[in-house]
């Protein structure tokens, strides 16, 4: 009924004017004009109210739940708004693929309340570990970059994922988080991918690395 042009504007009036849902509701005689000129459709009252009843529905049921069991431990990591950090970079690349507002903002709040929860001391003799559970494409690998990208705005510089034994699959994710990162080259960040490293294979070597 609604296409993403009217969902990513009603989420803009509703970001840009900092209002509650109820308010947004409310606030149709005020904005309807706007909305008409960012998509070119007009909407009456009903379709108003259906509009955002639709884009709320699909935001709360978008937010993951996330239960920490370590609530007492803040790293203090802070969400780079540098516009070429990793973050910024990675927010841009989901904005491309049409991602809504609200579901970004709900992915940077997820990695970043994680994120605050890793040990900044590799000597610590306490870890935090984390576990993402989801259904197939409900956004644990975008979960899992996102935060990867807000650790490496905050100093991390390795990351190891493991990602099943399946080659096939295990080379398409690495291969999806790698590009989200690298960005070609727009990111001030310099990726390298080290696919299925091991010793044997003499493929340790970092760039820094003499």
């Amino acid at each position: 009924m609604f296409d993403d042009d009217q969902k990513s504007a009603i989420l803009m009036i509703k970001k840009n004017n900092k209002l509650e849902w109820e308010q947004l509701r409310k606030s149709y005689d005020k904005y309807s004009s706007g909305m008409l000129m960012i998509t070119g459709k007009e909407i009456d009252l009903d379709q108003w109210n259906t509009l955002i009843d639709k884009v709320k529905g699909d935001a709360e049921g978008n937010r993951s739940q996330i239960i920490s069991l370590a609530d007492g431990y803040d790293n203090n990591a802070r969400i780079s708004t540098y516009r070429y950090s990793s973050w910024e970079t990675y927010k841009k690349s989901l904005e491309n693929k049409h991602w809504s507002q609200q579901s970004i903002q709900n992915i940077e709040d997820q990695a970043h309340y994680v994120l605050t929860k890793l040990q900044t001391n590799n000597k610590a003799k306490n870890s935090c570990k984390g576990l993402v559970v989801g259904d197939i494409q409900s956004g644990k690998t975008a979960n899992m970059t996102a935060l990867i990208a807000q650790a490496a705005d905050n100093g991390f510089n390795v990351f190891i994922i493991l990602s099943g034994i399946i080659d096939s699959l295990r080379q398409q994710t690495s291969e999806r988080i790698y590009g989200d990162l690298a960005s070609n080259g727009s990111t001030s960040f310099h990726w390298k991918n080290l696919d299925n490293p091991s010793l044997k294979n003499n493929n340790l070597n970092f760039p820094h690395q003499k």
